[in-house]
């Protein structure tokens, strides 16, 4: 099965960097259950730049 697994505010963005994860397996008949997971590489990035803004965006209410 092929999944896509990516966040929200990846749709759309110029610096989506295609990550394919492949994990293999089969059962007892020899049958293909591999699985493909298709993230992007610079996910961990985005998060914590969200996180970081919306700190920042928290801490500049608390100011006013």
């Amino acid at each position: 099965m092929i999944k896509l697994d990516v966040d929200d505010y990846c749709h759309n963005c110029g610096g989506f960097d295609p990550d394919v994860r492949k994990v293999h397996a089969y059962d007892m008949a020899g049958n293909d259950l591999s699985d493909i997971n298709v993230v992007c590489s610079m996910r961990s990035y985005c998060k914590n730049a969200i996180k970081l803004y919306e700190r920042s965006k928290k801490e500049e209410k608390i100011d006013d």
